[in-house]
């Protein structure tokens, strides 16, 4: 009996000793949580508190692509509900993410481990699959650019309530709905080239993500001045690389499985007549 109790009172020791350890390290579990989801992503965090076992909260985190170090987030206030069994399998429970600014770059793919299927190396997949059964953001921020010389910066406000999101297995084929408000878009001069109240996209992440192909959009009212540059983002050119060996050149582009307009007004500068 006094044998048990020795065991049981070592066992007490270490598993206090493992939570003591964990406590004054968790920004160390942090950063190997997210490298362990995301190898091609660095983090930088202010502070963490342990609500629970298994729920984290984090202020101040800042992820940004590890081989240019472009920023990839900046967010103030969120939380991460987790399990180490989960994490190991690259897994979290639920992800809570309140006012994020969010960057979409090229770098964006690499970070994700994500690749083009348009491209002739890709597989249409990401090579590391991950998943987070529950993602809510609140007041996120988006920006799109760094896309070529030319390339307009789009700017947009969004919230999201995702269940099962992820990239790779089941998760990427799992349909999401996403709300975008005060969507702008503006040339390297800083003229306006898109103004559009708000707007509704359907899609997968595979389909997103490695085909630039959305299941459904409905744009609200605004207006889109359609310049060479935007017409180059949304439909690229073809590059003589690109071509099948039939000689047929790739479909370039983004494309839209059904688009409901809502009093678009289109200006075309310099147009005939």
């Amino acid at each position: 009996m006094r044998r048990f109790f020795l065991v049981a009172a070592i066992v007490a020791l270490a598993a206090g000793t493992s939570a003591l350890l964990a406590i004054w390290h968790l920004d160390v579990i942090a950063k190997w949580t997210i490298h362990r989801m995301f190898p091609g992503v660095v983090a930088e965090m202010g502070s963490l508190r342990l609500v629970s076992a298994t729920q984290l909260e984090v202020r101040k985190l800042e992820l940004r692509a590890a081989k240019t170090h472009e920023p990839l987030l900046a967010l103030e206030n969120g939380s991460v509900v987790f399990s180490f069994v989960r994490v190991w399998r690259a897994q979290l429970e639920t992800v809570t993410l309140l006012g994020p600014d969010l960057a979409i770059s090229p770098d964006l793919g690499d970070a994700l481990g994500l690749q083009s299927s348009k491209s002739s190396t890709a597989t249409g997949s990401s090579g590391f699959p991950w998943a987070i059964a529950h993602v809510v953001v609140g007041d996120g921020r988006l920006r799109i650019a760094r896309f070529g010389e030319q390339s307009p910066t789009i700017e947009l406000h969004f919230t999201a309530d995702f269940q099962n999101f992820g990239v790779g297995g089941e998760a990427a084929t799992v349909e999401h709905v996403a709300h975008l408000d005060h969507i702008a878009a503006f040339d390297k001069n800083g003229r306006r080239l898109i103004d559009i109240a708000d707007a509704d996209l359907r899609f997968t992440t595979e389909e997103l993500f490695t085909r630039d192909h959305l299941r459904a959009a409905r744009i609200g009212d605004g207006s889109i001045t359609l310049t060479q540059s935007l017409l180059d983002f949304f439909v690229p050119k073809p590059q003589a690389k690109t071509a099948s060996l039939a000689g047929v050149p790739d479909a370039p582009g983004w494309s839209v499985g059904a688009l409901d307009l809502e009093g678009m007004h289109v200006l075309v500068p310099d147009a005939p007549g």
